[in-house]
């Protein structure tokens, strides 16, 4: 899923930590220093794969393949064609966590705890609520009381999800 490049060993290295996500009979997986990828789920025929410096993961949801690169941006790709759909800028180095999906929303949290949710159509920033003084450094979980999110202090917070 992912081809190294660069001049030396070190720009070489390809990283891919993030889980892969599958919806709908799609795969999309993301890494640093490469792609990020679809692929059939039954055939695993590659569907398509854009260049891009994805870290540390990806999800599919909303009909797109939703990551986040290396200096926080996250990205929305068509889950078909990989066309970039939209990109948020606004919490670039905020060391942002794998996303996930938050009911209607997308959620990552950054380096000082807060959880940021944005809108899954256009990316804009929805709102952010702060659960702790900690990054977050793996991706939110939606249970059916809210969204749990832990941070590398070990504070494991649950956001309570209006139904």
């Amino acid at each position: 899923m992912a081809l190294p490049r660069g001049r030396n060993p070190v720009s070489r290295i390809v990283d891919s930590k993030g889980a892969p996500s599958l919806r709908n009979g799609l795969i999309a997986t993301a890494s640093r220093n490469s792609q990020v990828s679809v692929l059939d789920a039954q055939s695993g025929q590659l569907i398509w794969s854009a260049e891009a410096n994805a870290y540390p993961g990806a999800v599919l949801a909303f009909n797109a393949v939703i990551a986040v690169e290396t200096d926080g941006t996250v990205v929305a790709y068509s889950a078909q064609t990989g066309e970039t759909l939209w990109a948020q800028t606004g919490l670039k180095f905020r060391e942002l966590s794998p996303p996930a999906v938050a009911d209607t929303a997308i959620a990552v949290v950054d380096l000082e705890g807060y959880v940021h949710l944005l809108n899954p159509a256009d990316g804009a920033l929805m709102g952010r609520v702060r659960v702790s003084s900690a990054k977050g450094q793996v991706a939110p979980v939606m249970t059916a009381d809210g969204l749990l999110i832990q941070t590398v202090d070990g504070t494991l917070s649950l956001v309570e999800w209006p139904r």
